[in-house]
C-alpha cells in the first residue's frame, strides 16, 4: 500500500454549531481529531482515548442547546439508555462527562457507512439483506429486553461496519417502559421516562407506526413496524410508504399497504415476504409478539435459497420441534459425508509457476487466446518497456519486437492492444499514451488508434474496446466503451484504472482511486448503458482486476490488518473473501478458468542525496519519501508510507549527515516551515486531518479549511506566515490559494480552471498545462502567461525557481541515467545536476521528488523502484 504525496481533502458531511474544531483540541482526556457531523442532537468529533490508545467518537451537546432542559434531558437519557446496553448490535458507549459547561457522550468509533448510504447504490442482495435485518432484530431484542423502545428505527440509524456488522445507532428519541419485561440484574439501572404526552408525535415520516402517527402510547411493536419499513426498503430499493409530502406519507402509513415486493423481487422467497407483513400490520397486536420471535424467524431464512424459498413456503407452518428434529437428521448426514469425503476426494491445491527470471518491472500480463502462450510488458536491468511472449513450463522469454510499449489487451482473435510511448505519474500507479492495435499473426507493426489512454481492453468477441481516457481539458478520467462513448467520468484528483469487461459483455469492471498519488480505492462495475451495478467498499490499496465469471471477480487488495496487497474475491452479490496470502504484494494480471496470472512486487521508494559528487542513502524504512529540506541545508523532512510505517504512516525529520531520524507524528509529512520549528502533515483519518506538528517541544496543531472543499496543500509560503493550497470553493473549478496557519482566510492566487504543474515557494511563479497551448509560465503580480518553448515529451517538472526563470526536471537519456536537469527558460539552456543512479536503473519507473540545498550544490531526491516476477498460479489435485 502506498500512501499518497498530497492528499485530498474530504469535508466534513455539516460543521456544526457552537464548536470549532481548529480551537476544540482536548475534551476531557480525549484529544479530538476531527468532526465528522453534526446534527439537532449535538456535534460528533472523532477523537484519541490516550489512556486506552483508542480512536472514538465524542458527541457534545453545544452549548445553546445545554441551556434547553428538554433537550439537555433528552441528551443525558441517551448516555443513560446506551450505558445499559452491551450488545455487538448496538453502539458502545464508553464514558460521560461535561467539558466547559457542555455535557458529552464517548462511544466507539464506527467505520463504515449508515444504512441509507448503502441503499443509495439500490438494493440489498436478499441473502445479505436478511442477514442485516437478523442483527438489527437481535439489536432491538436487546434494547426491548431493557424496557428500551427506540422509536426513531430508519437506515440513517443504522451502521454497517466495514466488517459489515450491523450497529443501531441514536437512542435520543429512545423512551424506557416498566411494561417490558426486564431481564438480567442490571434492568433497574434506568428510571422509567413519563410516557409521551398522547397526541404529540414523535419519529421520522415513512418510518413511524400507525400508532406514532396518531400520537397514540406506544410499546416495543412500534419499533417492530419501523423495522418493517427499513426490511422492505433494503429489498425493493423502494420506501414502503413514501408520498409527496409528510402528510401523505402518515396517511398511507394509517391506510395503505406497500406494493407486494415479489413484482419487484421476483427472486425473493415468499417466506421472506411473510415475516415483513408479519411487522408491517396496522394493528400492534397483530405484529409480531418480540424482536426475538422476529430475529429467531429471520435466522431461519438465512440459508434459504430462491428455490427452497419458493418450495419452502407451505412447509413454514411445519411444527418448530419437528424442524428442529429434521435439522438435527440433516446435521448427522452432513458431518458423515464430510468425513467419507476426506477418504474419497483428492484435496485441492494451490501450485506456482515463476515465468520471469530477470530483474525488473513486469508491467502487465494476458493470456493468449489459445490460453497456452503467456504475453507481457516489462522494463529489464533499466531497459525501455517492451513486449514478451512465454510459455509455461519454460524458462525463456521472446522479444516481440515492440518497444517502448505496454501490453493492454489481448483479443479473442489475437490482437493485442497496446500503449505506445507510455508515460508514468510521479508516484508510478498511471501511465497514460497512444493506443495502438497489434496483430500477432499480420506482423508487429502497431497501428496507432487514440491519444491520452491510461487502460483499455477487448470485448468477448474482439470487435469493440473499452477504454480509460485522460481528458486533460477537464482533468478528468472517462470511461469509454466503445471508444468515443462515454459511460461514466471521475475528475482528478479521484483516477480511474485496471478497466475489464465481463466475459458475456455484458458488464464493464474497473478501480476508482480515492486521490491523487493513491492506491486506495473500490471496484465500480456498469452495463453497457452506464448504469451502475455494483460498488465495493473502499480498500486501503487496491490493484489489478480480471473477470472469474460474468458475476465474480478477483483483485488484490490492501486491509488494515494486512502488510501487503493480497488476492481476494468479489460477488457481484455482496460477497467478498480473501483467497490467499503470500509474502509480497500481489497484482492480478489475468484468468483463464482455474489458472491465474499473478505478480508478485517489491516496491520500494528511495531517498538519495548528492553532495561533492557523492551519493549517500538517507532511506529508512521500505518506502522513504522526501518532503522537504531545511533553510540551512542541515536536514530534511520525509515520510514512510509502506508496510513498515502501519495504517497511519509516520514523519520523520533526519540530519544530511545520516544520523538516525526523529519520528515527529503520525501520518505524512508535506513540508518544512522556514524557521524549522514546525512540520505540516496530514493523517490518513476519515475525513483527513492537518495538522502543524512541532519539530520540538510543544503539541501538535489542527488546521481546517472550511471554505476551500477538495483542499490539498503544497506547504508554507516563503515567509513561513501561511499555507499554499490547491482546492475549490462554491463548486468553481479548481484553483490555488493561500491561507493564514488555521486554515482561514483563504485568497485566490490562481483564476477558477487553472491546474498547477509546478508552483514557486514564494507563490508568485506557477507552471501550469493547457490543452490549446501546452505548458505556459504564468507570472502572477504581472498576470502575464508565456509558453514553455524547451521541456521535452517525457520530461518530469520538479521544481520552479523564485524568479520564474530556472526549472529543475528529470530526464531519461538512453538506457543508462536518468538525469535531473536545470533549465533556463528563456534561453532554452541546461545543464545537468545528477544523474539517479548511475549504478543501478533497475526498475526505477519514476523520479518523485526533488529539491536543491541553498548552496545550490547539494541536491535530494526520491524515486521509485518496483522488482516484480510472473508467476502462474494453477489449482491442481494431488
Amino acid at each position: 500500500m502506498h500512501r499518497p504525496l498530497l492528499p485530498r481533502y474530504v469535508p466534513a458531511a455539516s460543521r456544526g454549531r457552537g464548536v470549532s474544531v481548529s480551537t476544540l483540541h482536548f475534551v476531557g482526556p480525549y484529544e479530538v481529531l476531527s468532526l465528522i457531523g453534526a446534527g439537532g442532537m449535538g456535534e460528533v468529533y472523532k477523537a484519541h482515548d490516550p489512556r486506552l490508545n483508542r480512536t472514538v467518537a465524542i458527541k457534545i451537546l453545544p452549548e445553546s442547546f445545554a441551556r434547553d432542559a428538554r433537550r439537555l434531558h433528552r441528551f443525558e437519557q441517551e448516555a443513560q439508555t446506551l450505558a445499559a446496553l452491551n450488545h455487538p448490535n448496538i453502539v458502545a458507549v464508553y464514558d460521560v462527562g461535561t467539558h466547559k459547561g457542555k455535557p458529552y457522550l464517548v462511544t466507539e468509533f464506527l467505520t463504515g457507512e449508515t444504512l441509507r448510504e448503502r441503499l443509495n447504490n439500490g438494493p440489498i442482495p436478499v441473502r445479505k439483506a436478511i442477514s442485516y435485518a437478523t442483527e438489527i432484530a437481535e439489536g432491538l431484542s436487546a434494547a426491548h429486553s431493557k424496557g428500551i423502545i427506540h422509536r426513531d428505527l430508519k437506515p440513517e440509524n443504522i451502521f454497517i461496519s466495514a466488517a459489515s456488522r450491523t450497529k443501531v445507532l441514536d437512542f435520543g428519541l429512545a423512551r424506557v417502559t416498566a411494561g417490558l419485561p426486564q431481564s438480567g440484574d442490571d434492568s433497574a439501572t434506568l428510571a422509567t421516562t413519563p410516557q409521551t404526552e398522547p397526541g404529540v408525535v414523535m419519529g421520522t415520516a415513512g418510518y413511524m407506526s400507525p400508532e406514532q402517527v396518531r400520537g397514540s402510547p406506544v410499546d416495543h411493536r412500534s419499533d417492530i413496524f419501523s423495522f418493517g419499513a427499513v426490511l422492505y426498503e433494503m429489498i425493493t430499493g423502494k420506501r414502503a410508504f413514501h408520498r409527496a409530502s409528510s402528510v401523505e406519507t402518515m396517511n398511507a402509513i394509517l391506510k395503505e399497504e406497500p406494493p407486494e415486493i415479489l413484482p419487484e423481487r421476483p427472486d425473493i422467497p415468499p417466506a421472506v415476504e411473510r415475516v415483513l407483513r408479519h411487522c408491517l400490520e396496522k394493528e400492534p397486536g397483530q405484529r409480531f409478539e418480540s424482536a426475538r420471535d422476529l430475529a429467531f424467524d429471520l435466522a431461519s431464512l438465512s440459508s434459504v435459497s430462491d428455490t427452497q424459498g419458493r418450495q419452502g413456503a407451505s412447509a413454514s407452518r411445519f411444527n418448530l420441534r419437528k424442524a428442529a428434529a429434521l435439522s438435527a437428521v440433516g446435521i448427522a448426514v452432513l458431518v458423515g459425508a464430510f468425513f467419507l469425503g476426506r477418504y474419497l476426494r483428492r484435496p485441492t491445491e494451490t501450485r506456482f509457476h515463476r515465468l520471469t527470471f530477470q530483474r525488473g518491472y513486469v508491467y502487465a500480463a494476458r493470456f493468449s487466446p489459445d490460453r497456452k502462450t503467456v504475453l507481457y510488458s516489462a522494463s529489464w536491468s533499466g531497459s525501455p518497456p517492451e513486449l514478451f511472449s512465454t510459455v509455461p513450463g519454460s524458462n525463456d522469454s521472446r522479444a516481440l519486437g515492440i518497444q517502448d510499449a505496454q501490453l493492454l489487451a489481448v483479443s479473442s482473435k489475437g490482437e493485442l492492444a497496446v500503449l505506445l510511448r507510455p508515460t508514468l505519474n510521479q508516484a508510478g500507479f498511471l501511465q497514460v499514451g497512444t493506443l495502438a492495435r497489434v496483430s500477432l499473426s499480420a506482423g508487429t507493426t502497431p497501428r496507432e488508434i487514440s491519444d491520452s489512454i491510461d487502460a483499455a481492453d477487448w470485448s468477448p468477441d474482439g470487435s469493440d474496446v473499452a477504454v480509460l481516457r485522460l481528458d486533460r481539458k477537464t482533468n478528468t478520467d472517462i470511461l469509454e466503451y466503445p471508444v468515443g462513448k462515454e459511460i461514466y467520468h471521475s475528475t482528478r484528483p479521484d483516477w480511474l484504472s485496471h478497466v475489464r469487461i465481463s466475459p458475456d459483455g455484458k458488464l464493464i469492471a474497473l478501480l476508482q482511486h480515492n486521490g491523487a498519488n493513491d492506491d486506495r480505492g473500490r471496484i465500480l462495475v456498469f452495463d453497457a448503458t452506464g448504469a451502475q451495478r455494483y460498488k465495493s467498499d473502499t480498500w486501503a490499496g487496491i490493484a489489478g482486476l480480471a473477470w472469474v465469471s460474468g458475476h465474480k471477480l478477483r483483485f488484490a487488495a490492501t486491509l488494515p490488518e494486512f502488510t501487503a496487497r493480497q488476492l481476494f474475491e468479489a460477488d457481484l452479490n455482496g460477497e467478498q473473501r480473501l483467497v490467499m496470502e503470500v509474502p509480497g504484494e500481489l497484482t492480478v494480471q489475468d484468468i483463464a478458468g482455474d489458472r491465474t496470472l499473478l505478480t508478485i512486487n517489491d516496491r520500494r521508494i528511495m531517498i538519495q542525496t548528492l553532495s561533492e559528487g557523492k551519493w549517500r542513502d538517507l532511506s529508512w524504512l521500505d518506502r522513504s519519501i522526501f518532503d522537504a529540506i531545511s533553510a540551512d541545508g542541515m536536514k530534511i523532512l520525509f515520510h514512510e508510507g509502506g508496510q513498515g510505517s502501519g495504517a497511519l504512516g509516520a514523519t520523520y525529520l533526519r540530519g544530511m549527515d545520516g544520523s538516525p531520524p526523529v519520528r515527529l507524528s503520525d501520518g505524512y509529512g508535506i513540508d518544512l516551515s522556514p524557521d524549522q520549528k514546525w512540520a505540516l502533515v496530514w493523517v490518513p483519518y476519515v475525513p483527513p486531518q492537518y495538522r502543524l506538528v512541532p519539530t520540538g517541544v510543544g503539541e501538535p496543531v489542527p488546521i481546517t479549511t472550511p471554505q476551500i472543499s477538495q483542499a490539498f496543500p503544497f506547504g508554507f509560503v516563503r515567509n513561513g506566515a501561511g499555507l499554499m493550497w490547491m482546492g475549490t470553493t462554491a463548486g468553481n473549478l479548481r484553483q490555488i490559494f493561500t491561507t493564514a496557519l488555521d486554515g482561514s482566510k483563504p485568497r485566490m492566487v490562481a483564476p477558477p480552471g487553472v491546474v498547477s504543474v509546478v508552483v514557486s515557494r514564494n507563490g508568485k511563479y506557477v507552471i501550469y498545462s493547457t490543452p490549446e497551448y501546452g505548458l505556459q509560465l504564468w507570472d502572477m503580480a504581472e498576470n502575464s502567461h508565456t509558453t514553455i518553448q524547451h521541456i521535452e515529451p517525457g520530461d518530469t517538472l520538479l521544481a520552479l525557481s523564485d524568479d520564474g526563470r530556472r526549472v529543475w526536471l528529470s530526464r531519461r537519456t538512453g538506457t543508462t541515467s536518468l538525469d535531473v536537469l536545470r533549465v533556463d527558460l528563456p534561453s532554452g539552456g541546461s545543464e545537468v545536476v545528477a544523474q539517479i543512479p548511475l549504478y543501478d536503473l533497475t526498475g526505477v519507473v519514476s523520479l518523485q521528488r526533488m529539491a536543491l540545498a541553498p548552496d545550490g550544490k547539494t541536491i535530494v531526491i526520491s524515486y521509485v523502484r518496483h522488482i516484480s516476477e510472473l508467476y502462474l498460479m494453477q489449482a491442481s489435485q494431488q
